[in-house]
């Protein structure tokens, strides 16, 4: 409860599952693109292909969202990691460079 007197942990549970379904969808692409299984990889069949980066990116916010929602702080920084990678298929897509990630 909070100071209004409302029950606020359905957010955390709700953190929780939301990084659970993140991090379950990832390993699903993930083990799509070692057995070069198609309809694994495509997720949704009108939706384009999921990239083998998007998929661990995937993969570390569900486990850092599950774990900011059990308390665990320093998980947040995980974060870095994903902007890291954003920033770098910014720099393959706008800066013309090949850095072998997707």
């Amino acid at each position: 409860m909070n100071s209004n007197g409302t029950d606020t942990r359905w957010i955390g549970w709700l953190a929780f599952a939301a990084g659970g379904f993140a991090f379950a969808l990832g390993l699903v692409v993930l083990v799509g693109w070692c057995t070069e299984n198609q309809i694994l990889i495509e997720v949704f069949g009108s939706y384009p292909v999921m990239h083998y980066s998007t998929a661990l990116c995937l993969i570390v916010c569900g486990v850092s969202s599950a774990a900011l929602a059990m308390g665990w702080r320093r998980v947040g920084l995980a974060g870095g990691v994903v902007a890291l990678f954003g920033a770098a298929t910014l720099l393959e897509r706008w800066g013309g460079l090949d850095l072998g990630m997707n």
